[in-house]
């Protein structure tokens, strides 16, 4: 009987480390905006605010809360029914302040450019 429940202590301390979050969530992250290529709000959730940062196709998003566990997902984009001009985003959360995004958005050439784009973010 002892064996028994040592090896069930054994086995909920191995198990229970896994039962849990990798990491705690920030709740009210989630969340989008699209953003034209001025770095005005074209539309969003959660008041996510953005403006032209530093240089051109360097764009700061502001969250309304800790979203540094969050993931982050950003594709150039129009904030109508027209098609983008061919180039590509990407994006990085700042490690100083859990609430900014840095968004970059490059035109066909790959060199830094003023382009609309869609940002999700999902904790």
């Amino acid at each position: 009987m002892l064996r028994i429940l040592l090896s069930l202590s054994i086995a909920a301390a191995i198990v229970a480390p896994l039962a849990g979050p990798a990491h705690a969530r920030p709740s009210g992250g989630d969340g989008f905006i699209v953003v034209n290529a001025d770095g005005t709000e074209a539309r969003g959730s959660v008041n996510y605010t953005s403006f032209l940062y530093r240089a051109p196709g360097e764009y700061q998003i502001n969250a309304p809360v800790n979203i540094r566990g969050c993931a982050y997902s950003v594709t150039e984009g129009s904030s109508d029914s027209s098609a983008p001009a061919l180039g590509f985003a990407n994006t990085v959360g700042i490690f100083e302040d859990g609430h900014v995004i840095m968004v970059a958005t490059y035109d066909e050439n790959k060199q830094l450019a003023n382009r609309g784009f869609h940002l999700i973010v999902r904790c």
